[in-house]
């Protein structure tokens, strides 16, 4: 099991194809931009951002980039991956593997388990 204590190792390593942020609010848009440039896929917990600005300006990065930009809510902490359920279902490509950005329980990075989507 690998952990990556650093936004960059986790955006740099090509067997990550998305992220899921869940962070405080007002840094969901740097850190979903950064995600997109480096040609993640992003779900964003709820806000999306707090100004619709950064919102247009991730919507055409990710457009462009043909990069996937979701919005969401998990009712809890057990819940930061919900596109684990959509990949199992076939809805979502199945070799996609997501890693969480979470500050939940007062640290960020991210721990990639052996199922190939990761929890904090």
């Amino acid at each position: 099991m690998d952990t990556c204590l650093a936004l960059h190792d986790v955006l740099s390593r090509e067997d990550i194809d998305g992220v899921v942020i869940a962070t405080p609010a007002e840094t969901h848009y740097t850190l979903a931009r950064e995600a997109i440039l480096a040609n993640k896929h992003v779900y964003v917990e709820k806000p999306l951002v707090l100004d619709e600005r950064e919102g247009e300006d991730l919507i055409g990065l990710a457009a462009e980039k043909k990069r996937v930009l979701m919005e969401g809510t998990s009712s809890s902490t057990t819940g930061l991956c919900p596109l684990k359920a959509l990949a199992s279902k076939g809805s979502w490509a199945a070799s996609t593997t997501f890693t969480p950005i979470a500050s939940t329980w007062g640290r960020s990075g991210a721990r990639r388990t052996s199922s190939g989507l990761c929890a904090p």
